[in-house]
């Protein structure tokens, strides 16, 4: 389960080998011929699996370092998990009292196999090597079951036939460029209603953003690093729960497009043909804008920090104000 193509590895430390680009935390896969190797040589290191939704963990495989002549690999190692990377339990054996210390490899290419006697179900997995030969050098892998049922906050299904995959917008800061609706006090449509991971699609529980004081009404969430954007998903409004300041009638009449960037700055003006990294754009042909649910591929993964959506009103309407409904914003 920890070779998924959506499997996150990352190390407490590494110390790159100055022949290769080895010994990074992706090179710990245990089909590699290189490994991660620590900077550091104390109880403190760590490799951590992220696998995305919840998966239930049954056992471990370590090998030792693949490239080199060198002899490295790990003799005792402990087990850790978590849910939100936040509060971590330690395996314990099956009195649940001692803190299992799991025995590691005899030489650098035989597999040591453990099946875990209480397998646990968790998103984040850390081993934590306790004893190794000279440095602290390994390749590992988890073994388990996939996840299977609902994804969970954070995680969601990019069509019903597809696994998991992380919404990387999910609970992210938002901001728009209409001062009005940036108020704190301004609570009809907030933005960050587009990413609270709620599904329902009446109206009160969207992101609502109109061109009253600007031309093109801007919406931006922060993905908290820069991440590679391969496309969204756009819960849009149907017309559930509609008032007198936002008809269904006129949000259908006046939305021509919605376009998607992604950026490395925040920004909240229209970028220049310069220096705009755009994503795709869709619009009201064929009725694709309005469909419950738009799927949206960006021609080539984009990597950035924010991603924003540029909403463009139908030209040469009587009436200009338009609005822009975002129910729920799903980046992956």
């Amino acid at each position: 389960i920890s070779e998924g193509v959506d499997v996150q590895l990352s190390a407490s430390s590494y110390k790159p080998w100055h022949r290769s680009k080895s010994c990074q935390a992706k090179d710990a896969s245990l089909h590699s011929h290189r490994a991660w190797c620590a900077r550091r040589k104390d109880a403190h290191q760590w490799l951590q699996w992220d696998l995305g939704p919840p998966h239930q963990v049954t056992g471990v495989i370590t090998r030792g370092r693949g490239d080199t002549g060198r002899k490295h690999w790990v003799k005792a190692y402990t087990l850790t998990y978590s849910n939100d990377s936040k509060v971590w339990f330690t395996y314990k054996d099956g009195n649940h009292l001692d803190t299992k210390v799991f025995g590691g490899n005899l030489d650098k290419h035989t597999e040591r196999r453990h099946y875990l006697n209480s397998p646990f179900k968790a998103r984040f997995v850390r081993l934590h090597p306790q004893r190794w030969r000279k440095t602290i050098a390994l390749r590992a892998a988890l073994l388990g079951c996939p996840h299977k049922g609902e994804c969970g906050d954070g995680f969601f299904r990019v069509t019903p036939e597809t696994s998991c995959v992380e919404n990387i917008a999910y609970k992210g800061k938002t901001w728009v460029n209409d001062k009005r609706h940036a108020w704190s006090g301004w609570d009809y449509g907030p933005s960050s209603l587009a990413v609270d991971g709620r599904l329902d699609t009446s109206l009160r529980s969207c992101a609502v953003i109109d061109n009253y004081h600007v031309d093109e009404p801007v919406w931006m969430v922060d993905l908290g690093k820069r991440r590679m954007v391969r496309g969204l998903v756009i819960l849009t409004w149907q017309g559930r729960g509609q008032d007198q300041q936002t008809l269904y009638r006129d949000y259908v009449f006046g939305l021509d497009r919605l376009t998607i960037y992604v950026e490395n700055q925040r920004r909240l003006d229209a970028p220049t043909s310069q220096d705009h990294k755009k994503c795709v754009s869709v619009t009201r042909l064929n009725n694709a804008l309005f469909k419950e649910r738009v799927h949206v591929e960006c021609p080539q993964p984009i990597k950035g920090r924010y991603v924003y959506i540029k909403a463009g009103g139908v030209a040469n309407r009587w009436h200009r104000i338009f609005s822009m409904v975002l129910c729920e914003v799903m980046i992956y």
